[in-house]
């Protein structure tokens, strides 16, 4: 009997081991597939990596560009701001030479209010000229008048002289 015993508890012993074994092997099964799903699933990380550092890549060439186009724009910039500073600087000249002309204006208004001046006393004095002329016509007028006069006066006096010449002439013979 100890061998009909002994052969109960090795099936059973058989038995636990072959359930044992199978368990072993399913947990061999699940582990192979966690390993597999992980394995799977580092991959996909790997792939996700290899992604993104291309991505990354990308991403650094694009700012090395936008850095490059960013140097240029502020480039521009510093010419704008040059042209700017040129512009100011012509326009303040501008207004220097504006107010130049403004000032040889104001001048120039001074000194035709003088020479309007200066042209209303030449034609106060040219009236009064005119005056003067005009008495000395008036004089002159009044003058050959008299010389007419005295004209007349002499050439009556020759006429009388004469007309008494002959008057003795006759009264003498």
């Amino acid at each position: 009997m100890p061998s009909d015993e002994l052969r109960i508890i090795l099936e059973d012993v058989k038995e636990k081991f072959d359930i044992v074994i199978e368990a072993v092997k399913m947990t061999n099964e699940r582990l192979d597939r966690h390993e597999k799903a992980e394995e799977e699933r580092f991959e996909r990380l790997e792939s996700a990596i290899l992604i993104m550092n291309k991505e990354i890549g990308g991403i650094k060439g694009e700012v090395r560009e936008l850095k490059v186009e960013m140097n240029q724009v502020k480039g521009e910039v510093r010419e704008l701001k040059e042209e700017v500073n040129q512009v100011k600087g012509e326009v303040h000249e501008l207004k220097v030479e504006m107010n130049q002309v403004k000032g040889e204006v104001h001048e120039l208004k001074e000194e035709m209010n003088q020479v309007k001046g200066e042209v209303r006393e030449l034609k106060v004095e040219m009236n009064q000229v005119k005056g003067e002329v005009h008495e000395l016509k008036e004089e002159m007028n009044q003058t050959k008048v008299e010389i007419r006069g005295l004209h007349q006066d002499l050439n009556d006096h020759r006429a009388n002289t004469e007309l008494h010449a002959v008057r003795r002439t006759r009264k003498s013979s």
